[in-house]
């Protein structure tokens, strides 16, 4: 898919922003089951034209596999340190 390369792109040239990589590990961190991905869909924060809820969450989980990638120095380091906090919280 055109994803999939502009994060290859990133991976293979040293000088490029990171920025579709950033966005994949962080959909990636938000996406690990079927059910992660319907809520996200029901939200409209991604379209169903990827195909089904088991298809889109194993899209993701697979994205960010095997790349490099330095999670404090992105555009998203201050968001996914925030959803790490939250994650964390005893709801209990």
């Amino acid at each position: 898919s055109l994803f999939l390369n502009f994060v290859a792109f990133e991976q293979c040239h040293r000088a490029s922003s990171k920025h579709v990589t950033a966005y994949a590990t962080f959909m990636a961190s938000l996406l690990n089951t079927p059910e992660d991905a319907r809520f996200l869909c029901d939200c409209k924060i991604i379209g169903r034209h990827y195909g089904t809820d088991g298809q889109i969450a194993h899209f993701f989980s697979n994205i960010g596999k095997d790349v490099v990638f330095d999670f404090r120095r992105n555009y998203l380091s201050q968001v996914l340190q925030d959803v790490n906090t939250y994650s964390e919280k005893d709801w209990r």
